[in-house]
């Protein structure tokens, strides 16, 4: 005996396999998410200049580790203590400083991307007899006091940011090199640095933009390149002015 489908079960069944067949046929979508770089030593174009004195310390030494979060330019858009000092309004200081600085950007097969990273902070009262703040006077900007018509010139004085505290009990030099463009310092590569990283990236920040100048001739063909000048600097603990 044969049986015969009613026309409405048959529509239903095309219906349904079309249907199917065309979930089946949906084309794959992938989502591709931007990575950040994250590491443990930052790299500052600007460091965190904090501002602080012997109360808001509470007169003790404190630390604190805050963790960072920069976009492709450098800039800071997050900033969290991961460790505290104790003090919250002090940590809120440490956080508006880490806001206000600039990171350098990683470049990584010549595209810029996030960094997520930490800094330690330590930080020490500063008695008046102990701490003496630094000058600028390195090997090239003697050299440009003595002989005013020196091939390199420091067009202006960088102003450092770097106490006797900072140098923890020891004499310290660094050996850098700087690329100069449009007449100004464009960046700095530490080829000997001073044993402390935070001393070394602050130095950098402070001679970051500063305008030079160098005398050359004009046959010479990386005159129209940027150019880089290698210079050094000398902390003593007992000549600091």
């Amino acid at each position: 005996m044969k049986y015969a489908l009613p026309l409405a079960v048959i529509a239903s069944f095309t219906a349904t396999s079309t249907y199917a067949d065309k979930i089946h046929q949906l084309p794959s979508q992938s989502i591709q998410v931007s990575s950040a770089h994250l590491t443990t030593r930052i790299e500052w174009q600007k460091f965190p200049h904090i501002k602080i004195n012997d109360s808001d310390l509470k007169d003790s030494p404190r630390s604190a580790v805050v963790r960072i979060h920069a976009n492709t330019q450098g800039k800071v858009n997050h900033a969290e203590i991961q460790d505290s000092t104790g003090l919250k309004a002090l940590d809120q200081k440490i956080i508006q400083a880490v806001l206000n600085a600039r990171v350098k950007p990683h470049i990584e097969n010549d595209i810029a991307m996030p960094i997520i990273g930490y800094q330690v902070f330590n930080l020490k009262p500063s008695e008046e007899h102990e701490a003496c703040q630094y000058t600028f006077n390195s090997q090239l900007w003697q050299k440009q006091q003595k002989n005013p018509k020196a091939q390199f010139q420091y067009l202006e004085q960088p102003n450092l940011h770097i106490s006797t505290l900072d140098l923890k009990g020891s004499d310290r030099k660094i050996i850098y090199k700087m690329k100069l463009k449009h007449d100004q310092i464009q960046s700095i590569k530490i080829i000997q640095g001073s044993g402390i990283y935070t001393l070394d990236q602050q130095f950098k920040s402070d001679l970051q933009g500063t305008k030079v100048r160098i005398k050359a001739k004009a046959s010479h063909l990386w005159l129209y390149k940027p150019r880089q000048i290698k210079d050094q600097i000398t902390f003593k603990l007992t000549s600091c002015s």
